[in-house]
């Protein structure tokens, strides 16, 4: 998998590399779990950078190649071309079961010694997950680190280069996080998608769903706390709904509640009352995990009714 230098820039990817660093600066042996960008050297390089910038050691990769060896000759021959006095530090391309169980073996063993390499092995996240660790030892998984937050920066930062609307940038990143969550290649070629093929995705329904919950249910109780204080004096109470419920507390109507009653009482518009109905529609399809579709909520008429224009 392609891994992206602008990815560094993300707040799960920058931690998790700042922790690496923090780790090799401990003297600790690191077992990285990089899940498929395991190989890729633009990931080690960022490592590398930031090992230079706080002047922890001499970099050096040990190839998958000779990451099968005995983790001594790969660390001896370094050792031969290094000055007199510079810390090593080996980013290993472990491949394999054999190959990380080498080296999670060999290095505590002589941890003690002062010109004892730093060491991160670098290898798949079910591969780190079998490993036997030790007090000198330290799991660190990709996916501990980089979520569908990050997902999310991701899309709203290339939605803003877009020219995206707020509204469409808040829907847009919610969906590719939901459906990418911490795969980022996954999310870099959603966010090349239309938000209306990815809403229109019937393989992708409930995470499309998701989405929007995250997104229009806050714009909804807006609207909702909004319309209680706009027009305090129509409302009344106790409220019966259809099920027997009674509310009895102003703050307690929902908004179905305010679009049953706003058909009967004086004192609301009729944009109001349609609004209302509106946003009742749209919360009981979500209410009932059915995606709100992307004709309704682009249609000018109803963004309009629901005061969606361009508000979050």
């Amino acid at each position: 998998m392609t891994f992206r230098r602008a990815w560094t820039r993300l707040p799960g990817v920058a931690d998790y590399i700042d922790i690496l660093v923090d780790d090799l600066a401990e003297d600790l042996v690191v077992v990285a779990g990089l899940g498929d960008y395991v190989t890729n050297s633009v990931f080690a390089n960022e490592v590398a950078d930031l090992v230079a910038r706080r002047r922890l050691g001499l970099w050096s990769v040990v190839e998958a190649a000779e990451a099968v060896a005995h983790p001594l000759s790969a660390i001896t021959g370094r050792r031969a071309m290094a000055r007199e006095g510079d810390r090593l530090i080996l980013w290993v391309d472990a491949r394999t079961h054999a190959a990380v169980g080498a080296w999670t073996e060999y290095m505590p063993r002589v941890m003690r010694s002062s010109d004892c390499p730093r060491v991160v092995v670098s290898t798949q996240e079910s591969i780190a997950t079998d490993c036997l660790l030790s007090a000198r030892l330290r799991l660190r998984k990709w996916s501990s680190y980089v979520t569908k937050t990050d997902s999310r920066v991701l899309a709203e930062r290339a939605g803003r280069r877009m020219g995206n609307g707020v509204f469409q940038l808040a829907m847009k990143s919610a969906v590719v996080a939901e459906l990418a969550v911490g795969d980022l290649e996954k999310a870099d070629s959603l966010v090349q998608v239309p938000l209306d093929r990815l809403i229109g995705m019937k393989e992708c329904q409930h995470g499309v769903w998701a989405a929007q919950v995250a997104v229009l249910l806050p714009l909804i109780e807006q609207e909702r706390r909004r319309a209680l204080k706009e027009y305090e004096g129509c409302w009344r109470l106790p409220h019966t709904r259809a099920d027997g419920k009674t509310i009895r507390r102003l703050e307690a109507l929902e908004i179905g509640d305010l679009a049953l009653q706003s058909e009967s009482v004086f004192g609301i518009p009729s944009d109001a009352r349609k609004r209302f109905r509106w946003l009742s529609r749209m919360r009981n399809a979500l209410a009932h995990a059915n995606v709100v579709p992307w004709g309704t909520l682009i249609n000018p008429t109803a963004r309009t009714l629901a005061n969606f224009a361009e508000e979050l």
